[in-house]
C-alpha cells in the first residue's frame, strides 16, 4: 500500500525551518523523507538518497501519519535493552587484533565457547560494523615466507 503526504502551506514552511535548525543527521534525514515523499519522488529513489530500507520508508510513513513531525523528530531509544556483548568488548577486540578471523561464525564460536553468549551472524555483523570491530585474513610475513615469494619462479 502506497501513502501519499501532501504538506499545506504552513507544514512545508514548518518542515523548511526544522530542517535549517536540525543538528542530529538522523532526525534530519527524517525529514528530508518527509520533503521528498511531499514531492512525488518513488520510493525506490527516496531509499537510495537516503541509504535506508523499504521497512524504515513504511516505519517513518506511519510515525508521519500517527505522530506528525513532531512525532517525526523525537528518537524512541529507550524501548531497546543493552547488548550483551558491551561487557566483554574489550576481550572481542583484543581477540580479534591478536589472532587472524577470517569469517564471522569463526568470531561467533569463539564468542560461544569462551563467553556463553550466543550471537546471530547477521547481528554479530552489525555490532562489529557499529563499533569498528574489524576481521582481516592477514597475510603471513615471516621473512621466509617474503624471500621464498621474491625468489620463486613460476614457469
Amino acid at each position: 500500500m502506497k501513502r501519499h503526504i501532501r504538506l499545506s502551506d504552513k507544514e512545508k514552511q514548518e518542515l523548511l525551518i526544522l530542517k535549517k535548525n536540525e543538528k542530529n543527521v538522523k532526525i534530519y534525514k527524517r525529514l528530508l523523507f518527509i520533503e521528498m515523499k511531499n514531492e512525488n519522488k518513488k520510493n525506490t529513489e527516496i531509499l537510495k538518497f537516503l541509504g535506508i530500507s523499504i521497512d524504515t520508508c513504511t516505519d517513518w510513513t506511519t510515525l508521519y501519519f500517527e505522530e506528525w513531525l513532531t512525532g517525526l523528530c523525537k528518537l524512541k531509544y529507550d524501548w531497546r535493552r543493552p547488548s550483551k556483548l558491551d561487557a566483554v568488548r574489550a576481550s572481542i577486540e583484543e581477540y580479534v587484533s591478536k589472532n587472524i578471523i577470517p569469517t564471522l561464525p569463526v568470531l561467533q564460536l569463539w564468542i560461544e565457547q569462551t563467553h556463553q553468549i550466543h550471537v546471530q551472524v547477521s547481528w554479530l555483523s552489525e555490532y562489529c560494523k557499529k563499533n569498528w570491530i574489524c576481521l582481516t585474513k592477514r597475510p603471513n610475513l615471516s621473512h621466509e615466507s617474503i624471500k621464498l615469494k621474491k625468489f620463486s619462479k613460476k614457469p
